[in-house]
């Protein structure tokens, strides 16, 4: 089955959505066919990385099939909907308030060239600090636009949760009183330098690349993204 969003003119002369799929059929070679529709014209479109098309009737009645990249899409009433690649989307709304849409993923594919020889010229160790803080605040921004993609943040890109969490908590243990430090049955003035020791695991992984390096590299990126994190 292949998803598929009608638009159509309601009575209110706005345009309405709903949600459906196309049915495909047993063919051939074991292959899923759909029945055969007459088409008058067919023309291709590619749209920039941040387009966005305002309120608008559909020119007529057609199907648009989308390749790459995500479409929303939202009609006078507020509501949304999403294409994507392999979506279908059926427009019969020809008349009426019309609706917009905005690109918000372009799609672009990556190739990779396995004979390719690359040099990265890092610069002075500020420099490598500087540019890991703004990798940082980079990452943090893709996620500010891009909300939907935090429930996937733990599992495919822990650095960016792990390490501004670990400097939150630096200012803690540093203030963590002898009173509480006793209570937990610790000698006081040794909550610091354990919270430090949370980072021999990460300094081992990379003992290869240089630890120390590595880990302030990474601390770099964790300020950077807290930083864009609390930005208004």
């Amino acid at each position: 089955m292949t998803r598929c969003v009608r638009l159509w003119t309601g009575e209110d002369r706005n345009s309405h959505f709903e949600e459906g799929v196309i049915h495909l059929e047993p063919g051939a070679r074991g292959d899923l066919l759909s029945g055969k529709m007459a088409a008058t014209t067919i023309s291709f479109q590619e749209t920039a990385s941040g387009g966005a098309f305002a309120w608008h009737t559909a020119p007529v009645r057609q199907l648009v099939i989308t390749l790459s990249g995500t479409l929303d899409f939202q009609t006078r009433h507020g509501e949304h909907f999403l294409i994507r690649p392999g979506d279908i989307l059926l427009a019969e709304d020809t008349v009426g308030g019309g609706h917009s849409w905005r690109l918000t993923d372009a799609g672009y594919q990556i190739h990779g060239v396995p004979d390719a020889v690359i040099r990265h010229d890092l610069g002075t160790r500020r420099r490598q600090l500087r540019r890991s803080y703004v990798y940082g605040k980079a990452r943090m921004r893709l996620y500010r636009k891009h909300p939907g993609r935090l429930r996937h943040v733990l599992r495919r890109d822990p650095m960016v949760v792990a390490y501004p969490a670990y400097l939150l908590g630096v200012p803690l243990a540093m203030a963590l009183p002898a009173r509480a430090a006793f209570r937990f049955g610790w000698p006081a003035g040794v909550a610091f330098p354990l919270y430090l020791g949370l980072l021999i695991l990460p300094a081992w992984r990379n003992r290869s690349e240089g630890a120390v390096r590595v880990l302030t590299d990474h601390l770099a990126y964790g300020a950077g993204a807290l930083a864009e994190l609390v930005r208004p």
